[in-house]
């Protein structure tokens, strides 16, 4: 008697939970939030033993987006990217998104180029399984209350980009050499401590000898400059270490725009629907001559040029929701001489 009554009782709160489901805004928000969590946690602790056979490497990267992408499909969420084909290239750079919520993590699967890894709050590497899917997958962490601690990873990172360019080039070369009948001979093997970049040695003609990456194609980092989590109207005012980061390691920046949520995702007014989300990627920004004191004039024209893009994605969703065209980029490039309209704008920004 005990046990129909428990079975009836579970059944009664399984068909008040649906109808809260189904009619309670507020009830369905947090469902598919926890939903969120729990998939990202799964997804990390089912994927990181897998990961951990090849160590700490960023080709990890790939099962994370793979693991990550089906989310899309369950919340009913549609990505349309426009401007995807100004990431095909093998050079490194750094790209620049704005940061809404964690839904990010939908959008930034859909543009993330292969060798490509954000740099995250220190925290994060310290949430369990999800902490060490991270790491394992070359995440750059780094200390946001810090400042000190920050301007040393970014500095170190801008060292390994340059060096990594360099021995691309070197890699690149070997190659050329080889298809005109040049011997290398290929041996060894290391890591670089940080961010998980495999390399070789190579010994060329007349006893050269060079360290390269085993893949051609460079390192690239994804920063959030607004440094925490903003459904504002507009973004806030970008944090600088972006900036320092590719001007010091001389590469170009890729400015990426995430449309406003607000049609389906809000915190705030605990709304979670299905709906459509725009992700524009801008033209390159070359930082090639520019120098340390160009960083906050950088910084600014960068975000202007976002901005702009947003709120033309805004008044998008507000007026014609069923545009077909993308809004325009822009900035195409921010370089000494162009007469760009610049203006004076920390640390890092970091996803959150």
């Amino acid at each position: 008697m005990e046990a129909v009554l428990l079975q009836g009782l579970l059944l009664l709160l399984l068909f008040a939970a649906l109808l809260l489901y189904q009619h309670n805004a507020a009830f369905n928000y947090f469902c598919k939030v926890a939903f969120f969590n729990c998939w990202v946690v799964a997804m990390a602790t089912l994927l990181s033993p897998l990961a951990a056979l090849r160590g700490r490497s960023v080709e990890n990267m790939k099962l994370l987006r793979a693991a990550i992408r089906p989310l899309k499909h369950l919340y009913g969420i549609k990505m349309q990217v426009w401007g995807s084909e100004h990431l095909n290239t093998e050079e490194p750079y750094v790209i620049v998104c704005n940061h809404q919520a964690s839904l990010d993590l939908m959008g930034m699967v859909e543009v993330i180029p292969d060798r490509c890894v954000p740099i995250a709050k220190k925290e994060l590497m310290y949430m369990g399984t999800v902490g060490w899917a991270c790491w394992l997958s070359g995440i750059i962490f780094i200390d946001r209350h810090k400042r000190g601690d920050a301007i040393g990873v970014i500095s170190q990172t801008a060292k390994t980009i340059r060096r990594e360019n360099v021995r691309g080039q070197a890699a690149g070369a070997a190659e050329e050499e080889k298809h005109r009948g040049v011997q290398w001979e290929a041996w060894g093997g290391t890591n670089i401590a940080g961010i998980g970049v495999h390399q070789s040695w190579a010994r060329g003609p007349l006893g050269s000898m060079f360290l390269f990456p085993s893949c051609p194609v460079q390192l690239r980092v994804l920063i959030f400059p607004e440094g925490t989590r903003n459904q504002d109207k507009s973004m806030l005012p970008f944090k600088r270490g972006a900036f320092h980061l590719a001007v010091q390691a001389q590469v170009p920046i890729f400015p990426i725009v995430i449309s406003p949520y607000w049609d389906f995702f809000s915190s705030k007014d605990k709304k979670f629907t299905s709906g459509t989300c725009t992700i524009q990627v801008l033209p390159k920004i070359e930082t090639q001559g520019l120098s340390l004191k160009d960083v906050p004039e950088l910084t600014e024209t960068v975000r202007k040029a976002m901005v702009d893009v947003f709120s033309e994605m805004a008044a998008n969703q507000r007026g014609d929701q069923c545009a077909e065209h993308p809004p325009l980029p822009c900035c195409a490039g921010a370089t000494k001489g162009t007469g760009s309209p610049w203006h004076t704008g920390d640390t890092a920004g970091s996803s959150d």
